[in-house]
């Protein structure tokens, strides 16, 4: 008896843990958009991209080898006695060149790319913050379609009601057919807006599901406590703690010390060095050294 009932206590219990799962309150609305949702995870591939560039800005430049063979196309202008393949018919060079990147230059570009990825962190707290608040506007726009969903039912279940006892009392003759339609079309009235309200209803769940990164049906809990934070009444103190915390300052902040670091870099020189070789028919080497700065920038 008591092996056959245990199947038939899970079953009873399963369907109310999942609804009770499916309660979401303002807090675990917040929390599962942030873990869940695509468009957050997507801004996360970011943190990646400037990971690799702060990597790549450490690297130091790798020596180019280039090669360039001139022939000659016209037979007539071969030396005596060869062919086209001959190394007298045919030109080599060979050019070796090897960027000197100067130390101040390397660290700069390793500045850069550090500011950049601080920069990318803040631009993402900054559009997390701006991404929670879209989601605690729509559970609440959610809670406010369901208590007035919640009203309209129960008005009109009292105007059902209205409308069945005046049916009887016009059987009885108590009052007349015009009251009698006046209650019907009342009750047909907010029959149209309950209909209404429960589409929107059905559509601002179905945008809160997106937003969550949730397929799963869901309800909002009407009963989940919202917490406050404490604000203090002085003025700047409000402005302090805005300028220290908000996430829009600080990424403003964080671009104005990139632009600077970049600053830094482009004022720095540039420079390689190049040892070219004619190896055929007469050998013989140079080297010379190549350096750009940007003069037009310091000033």
């Amino acid at each position: 008896m008591l092996k056959a009932l245990h199947p038939l206590l899970l079953a009873s219990l399963i369907p109310f843990s999942l609804s009770a799962q499916n309660a979401v309150s303002l807090k675990n609305a917040l929390k599962f958009a942030q873990e869940n949702n695509p468009i957050l995870k997507t801004q996360k591939f970011n943190f990646g991209i400037a990971e690799a560039d702060l990597s790549t800005a450490g690297l130091r430049p790798n020596p180019s080898l280039n090669n360039q063979t001139l022939l000659l196309a016209d037979s007539k202008y071969f030396a005596p006695n060869t062919d086209w393949a001959n190394n007298k018919n045919r030109q080599v060079w060979w050019q070796l060149t090897k960027r000197i990147q100067l130390p101040s230059q390397r660290a700069y570009k390793i500045e850069v790319a550090k500011n950049n990825l601080v920069l990318t962190q803040k631009n993402y707290a900054e559009f997390e913050r701006n991404f929670s608040l879209d989601v605690a506007n729509k559970w609440l726009d959610v809670w406010i379609i369901k208590n007035r969903l919640g009203l309209l039912t129960k008005a009109q279940s009292n105007l059902d009601t209205l409308v069945n006892t005046n049916k009887i009392r016009f059987k009885n003759q108590v009052i007349t057919e015009t009251e009698l339609i006046r209650t019907q079309l009342l009750l047909d009235q907010y029959n149209l807006q309950l209909k209404s309200v429960q589409q929107e209803y059905k559509n601002e769940i179905e945008r809160l599901k997106f937003l969550l990164g949730v397929t799963d049906n869901i309800e909002i809990d009407e009963n989940s406590i919202i917490e406050s934070l404490p604000v203090s009444g002085r003025f700047e103190d409000l402005l302090n703690q805005a300028l220290n915390n908000r996430t829009d300052i600080l990424a403003a902040n964080s671009a104005i010390e990139l632009n600077k670091s970049n600053i830094k870099l482009q004022i720095t020189g540039d420079s390689s060095t190049r040892t070219r070789s004619n190896l055929e028919p007469s050998e013989y080497s140079s080297v010379y050294r190549f350096l750009r700065y940007d003069l037009f920038t310091v000033f």
